[in-house]
């Protein structure tokens, strides 16, 4: 079990998976047979090792007997729906072109089901969708996280004409997920490419704590002047021991309010969902004392964090920005002491586990049996960890 980290750099696009798919170790005759088992056999495949600005890689070419065939959904969950297949590959191809057939129909107004799939959904971008997750499946890949996707610019010629880069498309799919616009003149991810990684990865702006087993390069059409037109696949094995997250970090400095008002604050902060909230003495401008409020939260949670800033403090506005975290894993056990059962965190580091006493829990003792609260701390510490 693998994960793999795309770094979309250079865009990405159906082939440029599958050739880094194959650089990983994919075996080129086992993904043509099995995608002939799908009763699609108008078709061939082949691949090669090229060069892109000194980088080399491998770039798939995909030849069909077919022009602008213009398939429904329908008739793709027909052809993925296939013993063939797994049930994890059916459902995550059957999403990617689900997905694809929701933003084609917003575009032009029209149900899903309805859709013409026009160059999405000819022979090269089925092989592409299912030869990629069939493919991530085969490596061993079990959790896919990416860059940014770099967008392009320019104009590219499609089933309605020219339109402008990014496609309409391509926008809708990455709705929600980080995009950068290269001033390249032409496209750099397409709209197989971003449905493909928008619906299987997770966006990290860093490569997570990983042991890289191997690294694949997947070609594009261009050799560009600026960067090298490829995606790179890194595949490894997760630490363990770390979770990762992304969180939102907010701030604000005050300065017009009494000293009472900040535990209050901070309070109401903690019940709206927040992992932490601090305070942090600092001197403003013309020499004035305040305070910077900094709040640590989940993403999804930012907007309680902020009504509570607007309506409880007198703060005007509020900076913000993603940060990334590494944890300890962290369970909740009970330990035997001598005044009971007690809770306890337990976290893993480098394979030893490391019993951690719950501060509340600890009050609770020390309140109760009238003994010095540092006291029950270290009692309930060596306890849980007595190889210490």
């Amino acid at each position: 079990m693998s994960i793999a980290y795309f770094d979309c750099f250079a865009g990405i696009s159906g082939d440029m998976v599958l050739g880094a798919l194959i650089d990983l170790g994919l075996n080129e005759d086992e993904l043509e047979s099995k995608l002939r088992s799908l009763g699609i056999s108008s078709f061939s495949l082949s691949s090669e090792v090229v060069s892109r600005k000194g980088i080399r890689g491998v770039k798939v070419s995909v030849k069909t007997d077919e022009e602008h065939h213009h398939r429904k959904l329908p008739d793709i969950l027909r052809i993925l729906d296939s013993p063939e297949l797994s049930d994890d590959v059916k459902e995550k191809t059957g999403k990617i072109f689900t997905r694809i057939a929701e933003a084609e129909g917003k575009i032009h107004q029209k149900p899903m089901e309805e859709i013409h799939f026009h160059e999405v959904g000819a022979m090269d971008s089925i092989i592409d969708i299912v030869g990629s997750i069939w493919g991530m499946e085969q490596l061993g890949i079990t959790e896919c996280f990416s860059s940014a996707i770099s967008l392009g610019s320019g104009s590219v010629e499609c089933a309605h004409g020219t339109i402008s880069v990014p496609s309409p498309a391509t926008l809708e799919l990455v709705k929600g997920f980080p995009v950068i616009k290269k001033e390249v003149g032409f496209e750099l991810a397409t709209p197989t490419g971003a449905a493909l990684i928008t619906t299987v990865a997770e966006f990290s702006e860093k490569l997570l704590p990983v042991r890289i087993e191997n690294t694949g390069y997947g070609c594009g059409d261009r050799d560009l002047d600026d960067f090298a037109n490829v995606l790179r696949i890194i595949m490894g094995q997760p630490i363990e021991h770390v979770d990762q997250d992304v969180m939102m970090v907010l701030e604000t400095n005050i300065d017009d309010v009494t000293g009472e008002l900040y535990p209050y604050l901070v309070d109401k902060i903690i019940e709206a969902g927040a992992v932490d909230a601090y305070i942090t003495p600092i001197i403003m401008k013309k020499g004035r004392p305040g305070h910077n409020l900094t709040i640590l939260t989940a993403k999804e949670n930012h907007d309680k964090c902020l009504d509570v800033l607007f309506h409880e403090s007198a703060t005007l506005g509020v900076r913000m920005h993603e940060t990334f975290r590494h944890k300890l894993k962290r369970t909740s056990e009970s330990l035997d002491t001598p005044w009971g059962s007690v809770k306890v965190k337990a976290v893993m580091l480098n394979g030893k586990k490391r019993i951690i006493p719950e501060f509340e829990e600890c009050k609770k003792i020390a309140d109760k049996e009238n003994i010095p609260l540092m006291e029950i701390y270290d009692k309930i510490k060596i306890l849980g960890n007595p190889d210490d």
